[in-house]
C-alpha cells in the first residue's frame, strides 16, 4: 500500500475496491485553529464525512450508471496520483 498527499482540501471521499466497486461521498468542510510546530496558531480547513452517507457503485451490478460511475472514478483517481499527488506528505 501507498499513501501520497494532493495539495488541497478534499471535497469528497472516493474509496475504489478490487476496479469494481466505488464508494462516494461528499465532504463537509469546516474551519479550525491548530496549532504548527512553532506554537503559533493557524486557520485550517477540515473535512468530515458521514461512513453511513456513502454511496455504493458497482461495475459487476449491471446498471450502466454503476459501471461508468466505477470506471470514470478510476480514470479520475489515476489523473491525480500521476499528476500532482506527492510522496512524503504531512498530515
Amino acid at each position: 500500500m501507498e499513501f501520497r498527499g494532493i495539495p488541497f482540501t478534499p471535497l469528497t471521499e472516493l474509496i475504489l475496491l478490487n476496479g469494481v466497486e466505488a464508494l462516494f461521498s461528499y465532504c463537509k468542510i469546516s474551519a479550525r485553529s491548530v496549532t504548527d510546530a512553532k506554537g503559533d496558531s493557524v486557520e485550517v480547513y477540515d473535512t468530515v464525512t458521514s461512513q453511513g452517507m456513502m454511496k455504493r457503485f458497482n461495475a459487476a451490478s449491471g446498471y450502466y450508471a454503476d459501471r461508468e460511475f466505477v470506471t470514470e472514478s478510476y480514470r479520475w483517481f489515476n489523473s491525480i496520483w500521476e499528476t500532482i499527488s506527492t510522496e512524503g506528505f504531512s498530515s
